[in-house]
């Protein structure tokens, strides 16, 4: 077993990993694909400090919503 990083503090193997980042990836295209938002919206870019992209403070679970900046950097409506 290839133990490659460490998650939460314990020792994680590569095919965990390879797991944690399938999971990751596919609630990001559900986010992309039934919310209505666009990439730029939700993505951090590294070259524009405008765009830091969305956080947990953005979120609520409890209410089922994200506040998200529209592409002129205005607010938009909660989606």
């Amino acid at each position: 077993m290839d133990l490659v990083e460490v998650v939460h503090g314990e020792r994680t193997s590569e095919a965990t990993l390879d797991a944690i980042h399938a999971f990751r990836d596919r609630a990001l295209v559900y986010v992309l694909c039934y919310s209505g938002v666009r990439g730029g919206e939700i993505f951090a870019d590294p070259k524009d400090d405008r765009r830091n992209g969305l956080t947990w403070a953005d979120v609520s679970l409890e209410d089922r919503k994200m506040t998200v900046l529209a592409k002129k950097q205005d607010w938009s409506i909660d989606r």
